[in-house]
């Protein structure tokens, strides 16, 4: 009985191929990668915009107001200068800072981004005007120095720390603004930590799922048909695989079913005539008169003719080894190693065998049987007992006859 084997393993047969397949999971995983991509961008792009929120507009203005407290103090300085009476260099600071207190002012009022900051801004400025207008009532020379102090005090100096309260007030609204600012950017960034993990949760969950998938689709069929190639190699041709899908792998499937099947009426065949030829050759065997033996590369007997096996014991399935024949082995294994008919020597005697009461001599020859002829690489030997009896009888009644004229003459013999 033929056994089938499932090559998918699924139940559902997925109608879709091993390219597209590979595309469904290595798309997904770059789905993934440029959804992360994505995703870190925008992220990226939120945190760049808080920080521009915070170097940009508010410390713009924190920077003005440090501008306009500085020049202030130093226009202040200008004026005290010149009630000590140093106008010169006195009169050179207010003239110095009163272009940058308003180069200031003007960065101040174009940078407008929190709600009451634009009133104060505008305060700053009418204050301004009101101290520029002040100041030549105090720096005059002409001026008594009483009149001049009392001016400064009643109406500069009021000014002034009022200019310098609001300007405070303007920079601690931006400083305050840019802490709110940097508190959001970092719990920004924590967010982004969070969704970015769990972005790399996602990526690898569906990683494992798509390798998963993978393994499944691919892998696993591929592995069975492995297994399938072993057992066909171990002989196994009564093997069915069962395509669980119309991709590629299930076509090539269906064409290893196909393979199993031819490779299963060759063997048929080869059986069938691998029977035949044993039959014929047992046949033919048995007709010849002569010692023959087919021996394996082991010296297994596997068959011999009813001479061989009555006469000399060599009968199908004995070891040569086993026989007793000491010169047998070194003959068959000198012809295996040099790829030729061996014969043993004359000079060495023939082999002597006794047969009901009978006196036989043969002469062993051992021929290398290839494999085909393209490949001659023994597969085994045949082992031929040639019966020489007559031919010793012969040689021994020749060497009978020389010795007797020898011994008759009283001449010695020489060859």
């Amino acid at each position: 009985m033929a056994r089938c084997v499932p090559v998918s393993g699924m139940e559902v047969k997925l109608m879709i191929g091993i390219r597209q397949k590979l595309m469904l999971g290595f798309g997904g995983l770059l789905a993934v990668v440029a959804a992360i991509g994505v995703l870190t961008m925008a992220q990226i792009d939120d945190l760049g915009k808080a920080i521009d929120v915070i170097l940009k507009e508010n410390y713009r203005s924190v920077v003005a107001c440090q501008d306009m407290k500085e020049s202030l103090e130093r226009m202040d300085s200008g004026i005290l200068f010149t009630l000590t009476g140093n106008e010169v260099e006195g009169n050179h600071l207010i003239e110095e800072y009163t272009p940058k207190f308003r180069a200031a002012l003007d960065v101040e009022l174009s940078n407008i981004t929190l709600p009451g900051e634009r009133e104060r801004a505008e305060r700053i400025r009418t204050l301004f005007e009101k101290y520029t207008r002040a100041i030549p009532f105090v720096t005059q020379a002409g001026r008594p120095s009483e009149a001049r102090r009392a001016d400064y005090f009643s109406t500069l100096r009021p000014l002034f720390q009022g200019i310098k309260e609001v300007a405070q007030e303007v920079l601690f609204m931006n400083q305050t603004n840019m802490n709110e600012a940097n508190y959001a950017a970092r719990r920004l960034a924590e967010a982004a930590h969070g969704r970015m993990l769990m972005a790399i949760m996602v990526s690898a969950f569906l990683a494992l799922l798509f390798s998963y998938l993978a393994h499944r689709w691919i892998l696993h069929p591929i592995n069975r048909l492995i297994e399938s190639t072993n057992e066909i190699r171990r002989g196994n041709l009564d093997l069915v695989l069962k395509a669980g899908s119309r991709d590629e792998i299930g076509r090539l499937s269906e064409s290893f079913n196909e393979m199993t099947v031819a490779l299963r009426q060759v063997r048929k065949e080869d059986r069938i005539n691998l029977m035949r030829t044993r039959r014929a050759t047992a046949e033919v065997f048995k007709a010849l008169p002569a010692a023959i033996a087919v021996l394996d590369l082991d010296g297994r007997v596997e068959i011999s003719t009813e001479t061989a096996d009555r006469h000399f014991g060599l009968r199908p399935g004995l070891l040569a080894s086993d026989l007793g024949y000491e010169w047998l082995p070194p003959l068959i294994q000198k012809a295996l190693d040099e790829d030729r008919i061996i014969e043993r020597d004359p000079k060495s005697g023939y082999v002597q065998q006794f047969v009901d009461n009978h006196e036989y001599f043969v002469q062993p020859m051992v021929v290398p049987i290839p494999v085909g002829p393209e490949r001659r690489e023994p597969t085994g030997v045949a082992l031929i007992l040639k019966d020489v009896t007559q031919v010793h009888e012969q040689q021994e009644l020749k060497r009978g006859v020389v010795s007797t004229v020898s011994h008759q003459l009283k001449t010695p013999l020489t060859s």
